[in-house]
């Protein structure tokens, strides 16, 4: 992770990615652990998408904004909300659980998506709603 890099050693993320990431139902990397997992810093979407996993990608700066990206094979979504002046732990793991239960419980991945962000957003105390865009 940013700025510290692996947690694991080496030969441990390398066989995360070779045998863990092909059988993942849904991967859940920051931008920093995507841009490992694939070798490129090119566009998160086109990142996501090359594992050929569903994917939800935390850590998404954009603008003045944060969030996530949310990519499958037929869909894409960004949902963002304002920054904070300070940064926050645990809002990716927050959000990983968000999604998954609202997933559990029957939601699309869009409504999904914008349940986990409303969520982070709210235990954040940011106020306002989350800005969803679909991106494909």
């Amino acid at each position: 992770d940013e700025p510290g890099g692996l947690y694991v050693r080496e030969d441990v993320a390398g066989s995360i990615a070779e045998a863990l990431v092909p059988r993942a139902d849904l991967l859940r990397p920051n931008l920093w652990e995507l841009r490992r997992l694939t070798g490129s810093t090119a566009n998160p979407l086109a990142l996501a998408r090359a594992i050929g996993r569903p994917t939800l990608v935390s850590s998404l700066g954009h603008g003045e904004a944060i969030g996530a990206l949310y990519a499958d094979g037929h869909e894409a979504w960004l949902a963002t909300h304002p920054r904070l002046a300070v940064t926050s732990r645990g809002t990716g793991d927050r959000l990983t659980a968000l999604f998954a239960a609202a997933l559990v419980r029957g939601r699309s991945s869009r409504e999904a998506l914008a349940v986990a962000i409303q969520g982070v957003m709210r235990s954040l105390g940011i106020p306002g709603e989350p800005r969803l865009e679909q991106l494909a």
